[in-house]
């Protein structure tokens, strides 16, 4: 029984180590790899003044974007900022869970 869970762990290790994997060892490239998926999301109220700040990121390329509830709960429209420094309205809520 032993060697056969030898066996089995060395099969899975040779599988792990033979798969190619990027690794991402400089900080620097981290942040240029994810940034552009970050996002701020800026919040006006009915008089067009700035009401919150908050953060978001994108999880596909068609503009969805993950966001906290509180940071657009109760206000009147809102806008994502890219890091690019492009600025996009947010035409809808696709799912919130306030819990």
């Amino acid at each position: 029984m032993k060697i056969k869970m030898r066996m089995i762990f060395l099969v899975a290790l040779i599988v792990a180590l033979s798969s190619p994997v990027t690794a991402v060892t400089d900080l620097t490239e981290l942040v240029k790899l994810i940034q552009p998926a970050v996002a701020t999301v800026v919040v006006y109220d009915v008089n067009d003044n700035v009401a919150n700040l908050g953060t978001g990121f994108f999880i596909d390329k068609t503009g969805i974007l993950i966001t906290n509830h509180h940071v657009l709960v109760g206000k009147f429209s809102a806008e994502v900022k890219t890091a690019d420094g492009s600025t996009y309205p947010i035409k809808t809520v696709i799912a919130e869970n306030p819990a």
